[in-house]
């Protein structure tokens, strides 16, 4: 090692060449140019940052498959995310192009499949008497008469602009409420506005959606129901046989989050279930594999997403858990061994929950040119509601009760007396 003199640091530029070229050379050459190297002009962070980039781009050319699906194979169940990933890697092989949108192209799948489904009504498909008189039942006088008066001033305390945006008409002068249910229900309704604006404001998970907001909401709703439960469907496969099949016999999979279940703690349904699936003939009820629910009767499906999730997608999964449900329904009408039509179907209601906004769908099956069709009505524009407000809140709780209204009136006497009359 070498040291630079004093009166070498002074020298002018002009010697700076005469003074290298009088340094010893080591006979390595391995060493000589490590002391004569200039260093880089780069910072090391922005080196290992530029170098991080380009290596996490080699390794990872596209969106990782998931791998807690099982492989998509003839006569086997397959999720909705597991064949949109096996469209995607197949866009890329045939196109260095831009990849077709996954969930979109599950969409059009779904048309294919057996029953084809169709997510949107082409035109000249009108809607069948049932699905009609349900849609009436509910956007008739929707959003009227579904805030007690006594509200009035606590949400203008609590939201003065948005209470001037209140109609009158939204204010139910007639309310008959016992103080303390009003107390109660003030308070149920005031922290489900609370947990919504903080799963905004603080971008929470779907979790955080279902388990702050969505679950108070159709329990408050449901509150006055004897015949109906709320079901938590998340962890519950849907029996395969009832998946819509693609016509190469691929079935698509997706499961939806909750559905409304009638209650065995009901005595007359219990009587019921006792004679066909929870004792008796042991029969399945329901589109499910689980011990339990697959023994009850379930009622229409709901799926959460969080606030920037995706509403198709959340709609593929919905429509995918109410064609099941229709065909389990089917299946045990023609348990007597009669055909069993699928226009006597009754429709069903679903939501799909993408943070805020709540979006309605009725689903039932009808017979088009000669081919079976599962139809999933909406969103329906007049039922169009958020979480956003107080008001929008309310509108929920007597949308939510217009559903329990039609499940417990319509639908379950028909199942009773219609479908499962021949085992009773």
């Amino acid at each position: 090692m070498f040291e630079v003199t004093d009166s070498q640091r002074l020298m002018p530029d002009g010697d700076v060449h005469h003074w290298l070229s009088g340094l010893p050379i080591d006979s390595d050459p391995s060493e000589a140019p490590q002391h004569l190297t200039p260093p880089q002009s780069h910072s090391p962070s922005k080196q290992k940052r530029k170098l991080n980039v380009s290596s996490s781009r080699s390794s990872s050319p596209r969106k990782r498959s998931r791998i807690d699906d099982d492989l998509i194979l003839p006569d086997q169940s397959a999720s909705v995310t597991a064949i949109s990933e096996t469209h995607t890697t197949r866009s890329y092989a045939s196109s260095p192009g831009r990849p077709t949108s996954p969930v979109r192209d599950v969409l059009n799948e779904l048309r294919l499949s057996r029953p084809a489904i169709y997510c949107k009504r082409p035109k000249g498909v009108y809607l069948p008497e049932r699905a009609l008189a349900l849609r009436k039942h509910l956007t008739d006088g929707f959003g009227s008469k579904v805030i007690p008066k006594c509200f009035r001033d606590r949400l203008f305390a609590s939201d003065p602009e948005g209470t001037a945006d209140i109609p009158d008409s939204a204010f139910d002068e007639l309310d008959t409420q016992a103080p303390p249910e009003l107390a109660i229900l003030w308070k149920q309704v005031d922290n489900i506005c609370k947990e919504a604006e903080e799963c905004v404001e603080y971008g929470q998970d779907e979790n955080a959606w279902c388990m702050g907001v969505v679950q108070p909401l159709l329990h408050c709703g449901l509150r006055s129901s004897l015949m109906l439960q709320l079901k938590s469907v998340q962890s519950q496969a849907i029996d395969p046989m009832l998946l819509p099949q693609m016509p190469n016999k691929v079935r698509i999979n997706r499961k939806a989050d909750y559905a409304l279940a009638f209650s065995c703690r009901k005595e007359d349904i219990l009587s019921v279930y006792e004679k066909v699936s929870l004792g008796g003939h042991g029969y399945n009820l329901s589109q499910t594999t689980d011990a339990f629910t697959k023994r009850v009767a379930l009622f229409s499906g709901l799926e959460v997403k969080q606030s920037n999730g995706g509403n198709t997608e959340a709609l593929a999964q919905l429509a995918i858990w109410l064609t099941a449900g229709l065909e389990r329904t089917k299946l045990l009408g023609e348990l007597n061994g009669e055909h069993f039509p699928v226009d006597q179907l009754q429709p069903m209601i679903g939501w799909t929950v993408v943070g805020h906004d709540w979006h309605s769908y009725i689903a039932y099956r009808a017979l088009h040119e000669g081919q079976d069709r599962v139809y999933v009505e909406g969103p329906i524009e007049t039922l169009a509601v958020s979480t956003r407000s107080y008001y929008g809140i309310f509108k929920l709780l007597d949308l939510i009760n217009r559903v329990k209204e039609f499940a417990e009136r319509v639908y379950w006497p028909w199942l009773r007396d219609e479908v499962l009359k021949a085992m009773l």
